[in-house]
């Protein structure tokens, strides 16, 4: 079992490195995608990407705490990533 824990961990670091590449603005390389307060922090400056869980606690305070100016934002974010737009996502369009 800590064989399998330690591949896991290896493996995910390995996957990190690479989602950094691809977004450096969101420092994977340094958190790891765990929900730290530099990873939080860099996703309310910059907003989720594509491979952020819909469910993270990160995403979910982005989109809750736009204002009704930023709105715009959440829907075109939902065009250009379908895949987001969920039943948190409806929800928060429906009710602000």
């Amino acid at each position: 079992i800590a064989a399998a824990s330690v591949l896991a961990k290896v493996t995910r670091d390995k996957l990190m490195r690479q989602y950094h590449e691809q977004f450096p603005q969101y420092a994977f390389d340094k958190h790891k995608g765990y929900g730290t307060s530099l990873h939080r922090g860099l996703i309310k400056k910059h907003g989720p990407c594509p491979i952020h869980r819909r469910t993270f606690k990160g995403v979910m305070e982005f989109f809750w705490n736009l204002n009704e100016s930023q709105s715009f934002k959440i829907i075109l974010f939902c065009m250009i990533f379908p895949s987001y737009f969920d039943t948190y996502v409806a929800d928060f369009i429906l009710n602000k």
